[in-house]
């Protein structure tokens, strides 16, 4: 739900509370699924798309390397979430 609210936040333009949001669900998705499982890729990928938006390109590019390694070891090379991070 915090990452759906950070979506719709980030949707109208609201940036610094969808980060607040992602953040808050990045956190529990850590500290619940820790950092190898794809929810939490998934998040530091809303993330790097919201940097993007913001032109933050150092912390879109730190989301997208924390994302990768994830979907690779969880999908494999082949997979769309891999080859799209």
């Amino acid at each position: 739900t915090l990452n759906n609210m950070a979506s719709v936040f980030q949707n109208q333009g609201d940036h610094d509370k969808a980060l607040e949001y992602y953040k808050k669900a990045l956190a529990i998705k850590q500290r619940v699924l820790g950092d190898d499982h794809p929810q939490t890729a998934n998040t530091w990928c809303n993330m790097a798309l919201l940097y993007n938006n913001l032109n933050n390109t150092q912390q879109e590019l730190a989301m997208w390397e924390k994302a990768h390694p994830v979907f690779l070891n969880t999908f494999g090379p082949d997979h769309q979430h891999t080859k799209t991070t």
